[in-house]
């Protein structure tokens, strides 16, 4: 295929930190593809879209118009700001002011439990992780497949060993956190 665009005419996207800006300033505005490159400017953001101050002052920052004191430091604003009194207290104050954003909640892996989402279809090969039923075979590394699911049970059938073949109902199981992961917040 021959394309005398650059890149083949492929779209290609460039991030910039604006504390790189020298060196973008060198590099990418002095090549000879800056005149076909669109600019386009970021200007909502998404990770702080329910905080709506919060998301104010970032854009600020990032557009070089929040003011500065000496040294182009930022001064935040006095109700973004927790006054340290003790560890304790400040702890305390950050719980008590902290969104648990459902974006942060996913990114958690407590011991003991799998990750936020777990996605089976029909006829997926699944292994047993919990000994649920020794005397049925249902025990860790016992070997299934999915074969439907319902609201609360899912449809299995063993496929390995002396119970294979044998059709296995699965209830929901509630997961929970143990008491000492150190999790601010309980489920």
């Amino acid at each position: 295929m021959s394309n005398s665009e650059p890149f083949g005419g492929k779209v290609l996207v460039f991030g910039v930190d604006s504390t790189r800006f020298q060196t973008v300033n060198y590099s990418l505005v002095k090549a000879f593809l800056w005149q076909k490159i669109e600019i386009l400017m970021l200007i909502k953001n998404m990770r702080a879209k329910e905080d709506k101050v919060f998301a104010e002052f970032l854009l600020r920052v990032g557009n070089g118009i929040q003011p500065t004191i000496h040294d182009d430091l930022i001064l935040f604003p006095e109700k973004m700001v927790i006054k340290y009194e003790s560890e304790k207290v400040c702890e305390d104050a950050l719980i008590d002011v902290f969104v648990y954003l459902e974006e942060f909640l996913n990114t958690l892996l407590p011991n003991g439990l799998p990750s936020h989402k777990l996605v089976l279809k029909a006829n997926f090969p699944i292994i047993l992780l919990r000994k649920l039923d020794p005397s049925n075979s249902l025990c860790n590394g016992t070997r299934m497949v999915c074969e439907r699911f319902d609201n609360y049970v899912k449809h299995v059938e063993i496929i390995i060993g002396k119970y294979a073949e044998k059709q296995v109902l699965f209830p929901r199981i509630p997961l929970s956190l143990a008491e000492n992961e150190g999790y601010p917040f309980s489920v």
